[in-house]
């Protein structure tokens, strides 16, 4: 499309260029704003229910779900949306009453309408159109501030996230990396810190009492748990035989001599035992005991 000096298409190109990126901007706090929202809080559910194994997946999909839908409302289906010269001329005349359908009719003569109307016509138009466009302002038609508004607020959401999970309650950072790590990573995410729990997977004789120890790994802790659940065994068909596995119950540990250790009895063992220790967030791995009759 030719309109004789550029101006008008200059203009119409860079009223375009600012739109794309407002609607960019806009997008992008929209879905940071959804994201944050919906991490928190699939975070804070993952931490409370960090247990049971069966909760993890529903929730990241979840959370993937509504991700999903966020961007494509706020972010792909707007800038997907097609806007003529046409529409853009009226825009930049709404901001400009005075111009009078000026540009609006060269971009339309200078289309499909060109063939309706002589060329001295519509050369005509075109130079009207041009001088008129190199006195539009482009901020009074899209204002730069409001794309640095919203440049402002995208940065501002990314930063009070990071900082709510950096200064926020603990609960929110374990659940969040609960969600996008595997437990195993999950557990040891800050400064590698971990729990080495003793004996670890061992074989001790039928209704002995075990003595579980916990070192704590570059953090502290005034409360370390040990969570234990029985392995009761079902006899199946012929000679196999099968592991129930029973709920996780919890038990606080003792301090040792040490600092960063902790202990804890468990008596009178009578079935298969599985146990880990957990503090402060960080989950040591699962150890299971077996029983010798």
């Amino acid at each position: 499309m030719n309109y004789g000096t550029d101006q008008l298409l200059n203009l119409l190109r860079a009223v375009r260029r600012r739109r794309q990126m407002l609607l960019t901007l806009r997008g992008v706090v929209m879905c940071l704003i959804v994201g944050a929202a919906v991490l928190l809080t699939a975070g804070w559910l993952a931490d409370r229910y960090r247990h049971s194994e069966s909760m993890l997946l529903p929730l990241r999909l979840s959370a993937l779900l509504i991700l999903g839908v966020a961007l494509t409302l706020f972010l792909i289906k707007p800038l997907m949306k097609r806007i003529s010269d046409t529409q853009l001329a009226r825009l930049i005349e709404e901001r400009f009453p005075n111009l009078h359908d000026r540009l609006v009719t060269a971009v339309e003569f200078s289309g499909e309408g060109e063939n309706r109307a002589s060329g001295a016509i519509v050369n005509r138009l075109r130079l009207d159109a041009d001088r008129a466009a190199a006195d539009v302002n482009l901020d009074a038609v899209i204002a730069r501030r409001r794309v640095a508004a919203y440049g402002g607020a995208a940065l501002g959401c990314l930063l009070m996230f990071v900082g709510v999970l950096k200064w926020g309650p603990d609960t929110l950072f374990r659940g969040v990396a609960q969600l996008v790590a595997p437990s195993n990573l999950a557990s040891s995410a800050v400064n590698a810190r971990s729990i080495i729990a003793k004996p670890g997977t061992a074989r001790i004789p039928k209704g002995s009492d075990q003595q579980i120890t916990a070192s704590l790994v570059n953090f502290d802790a005034e409360t370390v748990t040990v969570f234990a659940r029985q392995l009761v065994t079902v006899e199946g068909a012929g000679s196999s035989s099968d592991d129930q596995q029973g709920q996780w119950n919890g038990q606080v540990m003792e301090p040792a001599k040490e600092k960063s250790d902790f202990e804890l009895f468990l008596f009178n063992l009578q079935q298969p035992t599985e146990y880990f220790v957990e503090a402060n967030g960080v989950r040591s791995e699962t150890f299971r005991l077996d029983i010798i009759d």
